[in-house]
């Protein structure tokens, strides 16, 4: 997959992956005259929606919160997690200090957001992460364990400088949807179609398909299964995955940019239900819950760990999806790129990287693997190592 980054001043973006005075080298350093302004806008504008006409232009109107905001409103991601004084659903696992609304002292970190290519610590957007013994980890914000990462899980990681490469402070593993196959279709030579929870999602050759530890093929699956989805969020709202995992667990989980319809909440094709809160259309969000008459009725909710992770950094790596106008989309957030950016029509994810000096580089070419010997041995023969039972060279 090609991957994109972003930076905004004061905001960090996703993942952490690795400071700006290194790039690897196939990527290429780009000047630009614009700022690289992260503004959280959510999802509700990409859906072919205009301000006189609502969603997809049916004449529904949008229904959004005075103090919230909705896609489009251009609010920073600095309102969000810590900074909006919002009483409910504050973040389970609290993990660094000083996040928003911290000491106004501008911490030197790295957000890397990305898809895991390999193993060794780990490498993501071609930025080898450390994992320090001190390393915390996270997923669907609990906490979890270095060994529940995968090849092909979408992780945002906050990280510091080590020499060439980087040391993980945090690592969140990202899911999209736990739910229910509702429908599997081929639709092309390459590429497969599944619906869960209202979501579309996209298959392709470079999605992994993990039953355990066996690999299957899309055509393995079937309806009613239940799924763990992580990928990256199109600014159609589709989800492009990296990484599917057959389940045991019955709680479904939904997470992205939501938006709000004729006073009702929606993510994807899915109509959302909060009984007891008020869900914050500031930033995206990870929902617990369960269907009940085609409403996903939420129990529980908390930010993802973007916003926060954002505001964290002053160095970005991340891995998202072009828009018109040197624009880059992820998960609700938008990031000015150079001028010269502004033809591409990609329908794949690309890399991006940028520092809060104004610096931008950009992954030229597509990698099915990183030049880096022996690393994806475990991936072409199909093994995995569970938990922290990693071979000591990796």
């Amino acid at each position: 997959m090609r991957r994109v980054t972003r930076f905004a001043s004061g905001l960090l973006c996703c993942l952490l992956i690795a400071c700006s005075t290194s790039s690897p080298p196939n990527w290429r350093s780009l000047e630009s005259s614009r700022s690289a302004n992260i503004e959280y806008r959510g999802a509700l504008e990409y859906l072919n929606s205009t301000p006189e006409n609502g969603l997809g232009g049916t004449g529904k109107p949008v229904f959004s919160h005075p103090e919230n905001g909705l896609g489009g409103s251009g609010k920073h991601a600095r309102n969000g997690l810590g900074g909006t004084g919002s009483p409910v659903n504050q973040q389970r696992s609290q993990p660094l200090e000083n996040g928003l609304g911290g000491t106004g002292q501008k911490p030197k970190h790295t957000t890397i957001v990305g898809s895991v290519s390999a193993f060794g610590s780990i490498w993501v957007n071609d930025r080898h992460i450390l994992l320090p013994d001190e390393t915390r980890y996270f997923r669907d914000g609990e906490h979890s364990q270095r060994g529940d990462i995968r090849l092909g899980q979408v992780v945002a990681v906050l990280a510091d400088e080590y020499g060439d490469d980087y040391q993980a402070l945090e690592v969140h593993s990202v899911n999209n949807v736990t739910g229910p196959l509702t429908s599997i279709q081929r639709i092309s030579s390459d590429k497969t179609e599944l619906q869960i929870l209202g979501q579309r999602i996209i298959v392709d050759k470079q999605t992994r398909i993990l039953n355990q530890q066996t690999l299957l093929a899309p055509e393995q699956l079937q309806v009613d299964q239940w799924l763990v989805i992580s990928g990256l969020r199109a600014p159609d709202q589709s989800i492009r995955a990296s990484l599917i995992r057959t389940t045991e667990q019955r709680t479904a989980l939904l997470a992205g940019p939501i938006s709000a319809l004729e006073g009702s909440y929606v993510l994807g094709d899915q109509a959302l239900t909060f009984p007891d809160s008020t869900p914050d259309l500031n930033q995206p969000i990870s929902m617990q819950g369960e269907l009940l008459d085609d409403q996903f009725i939420v129990n529980d909710w908390q930010p993802m760990p973007l916003s926060r992770l954002l505001e964290l950094a002053d160095e970005f790596w991340l891995e998202g999806f072009p828009m018109e106008d040197a624009e880059f989309y992820l998960e609700g957030f938008e990031v000015d790129l150079p001028d010269l950016l502004d033809d591409m029509e990609f329908d794949d994810s690309i890399h991006i990287g940028f520092d809060d000096e104004g610096e931008f580089w950009l992954d030229d070419f597509e990698h099915d693997e990183l030049d880096v010997e022996g690393l994806y041995e475990l991936e072409y023969e199909g093994d995995y190592f569970p938990d922290t039972d990693y071979p000591e060279d990796y």
